[in-house]
């Protein structure tokens, strides 16, 4: 088994106004219920980057120019085993998105093949009964949403911490 990197910056996306307030009002009864750790609701775009922090952010900040906002389709709600995809929002790749982690890969030098886009709810252990119980409980989801906006998350999963240190909204 690969050891997981617990420290570095990431890239997330996050989403326009009216579906952020949808998500979070998901994140909040999920994780009220479930008792896990704070975070921000995001898409996991990208890293862990391991490059000094003057660079990370000068290559982030520069990402700005050549990025644009667009919608993405989401599934549903699933859960699986593992503690930070335990109970998520399935969402579909498309061309727009990959070509948006291929970019960021590139500037970064991140080589990674097996990206599972999801919108985590809750990191943490619970069974399988209690995650189809929340599952019932959340609001029914949209079709899609507008990933609008870029943040670069300073992360310690050792100290629970996801800080999100800048951000931009993406070009229409």
């Amino acid at each position: 088994m690969i050891k997981r990197d617990s420290k570095g910056y990431w890239i997330w996306a996050q989403f326009d106004n009216s579906s952020m307030k949808l998500l979070n009002k998901a994140y909040i009864k999920t994780n009220s219920k479930l008792n896990g750790p704070n975070f921000n609701i995001h898409l996991t775009i990208s890293g862990p980057i391991k490059i000094e922090k003057d660079i990370v952010i000068r290559k982030f900040l520069g990402l700005k120019a050549k990025l644009h906002s667009f919608d993405i389709k989401i599934d549903n709600y699933l859960f699986s085993k593992l503690f930070y995809e335990s109970l998520y929002i399935s969402v579909f790749s498309n061309k727009q998105l990959d070509n948006l982690k291929e970019n960021i890969d590139k500037e970064f030098n991140i080589f990674k093949n097996n990206y599972n886009p999801h919108i985590s709810l809750f990191y943490g252990k619970k069974s399988d009964s209690d995650k189809k119980k929340i599952i019932a409980e959340l609001p029914s989801l949209p079709k899609t949403i507008k990933l609008s906006t870029l943040c670069l998350v300073y992360v310690d999963e050792n100290k629970n911490k996801w800080d999100i240190e800048h951000k931009f909204h993406l070009n229409n």
